[in-house]
């Protein structure tokens, strides 16, 4: 695999004499390497997925390797998320996976190409 590389692009904090400034920090979780999924459907094929485990690994070594600040990111529960979203997308977010199976399995024909189909048949 790779290796990733990350550039260190901050500036100086002028107010420091000594024209240094801290490190960025990087805020993640190890619960990260429970996301590894082989495959996804996309466009009516099943390919790799570019998220994995080892994907956070390489990343996570590259952002201490590179001297960040890198800390663990505590669990503020789910009142920061209802500031920012409406009820009904939290819903949709903790709720979408298990309600899967609302979803008609049947493949649907885009609306735009139903009306192209006919469209070209009057044609004829």
């Amino acid at each position: 695999m790779d290796r990733v590389v990350i550039l260190r692009t901050l500036e100086p904090d002028y107010n420091d004499s000594q024209n240094t400034a801290p490190p960025m920090r990087v805020y993640h979780s190890t619960a990260s390497t429970d996301h590894d999924p082989q495959s996804f459907f996309r466009r009516g094929k099943t390919i790799a997925h570019p998220e994995s485990a080892d994907r956070y690994r390489i990343l996570h070594r590259s952002v201490l390797d590179a001297g960040f600040d890198v800390r663990d990111a505590a669990d503020h529960g789910i009142a920061p998320l209802r500031a920012v979203h409406t009820p009904e997308y939290v819903d949709f977010i903790a709720n979408g996976w298990n309600r899967r199976a609302e979803i008609d399995p049947e493949p649907h024909e885009p609306q735009h190409a139903r009306c192209c189909r006919s469209w070209r048949l009057l044609m004829q």
